[in-house]
C-alpha cells in the first residue's frame, strides 16, 4: 500500500523555484520546505540581482535629477552651465 506523503517528504522534494512560488501561493509548504532543507544560495543571488537592478535604475534617475538641479542653480546665479563644461 502506498502511504500518504508526509509534509516533510513533500517539503524536501520541493525545488528552489517551487519554494519561491509557494511563498506567495502556499506559504506553509514553502516554510516547511525551508525548515526541512535550508539553503541560502538562491535567495542570496535573487537579492543580489534585484539590488543591482535597483541601484543601476536609481543611480541613473538620481544623477539626472542632480545635474538638472545644479544647472538650474547655476542659471539662477547667472552662470552659464555650458561655459563651465568647456573649461
Amino acid at each position: 500500500m502506498n502511504s500518504p506523503e508526509t509534509p516533510e517528504a513533500t517539503a524536501q522534494e520541493m525545488s528552489a523555484v517551487g519554494r519561491i512560488i509557494n511563498v506567495f501561493t502556499s506559504p506553509r509548504k514553502a516554510f516547511e520546505s525551508v525548515d526541512a532543507n535550508p539553503s541560502w544560495l538562491l535567495p542570496f543571488i535573487l537579492i543580489l540581482l534585484i539590488s543591482v537592478v535597483f541601484i543601476l535604475t536609481a543611480q541613473d534617475i538620481i544623477v539626472n535629477d542632480t545635474i538638472a538641479q545644479q544647472e538650474s542653480a547655476m542659471l539662477e546665479r547667472g552662470t552659464d552651465p555650458e561655459q563651465n563644461q568647456r573649461e
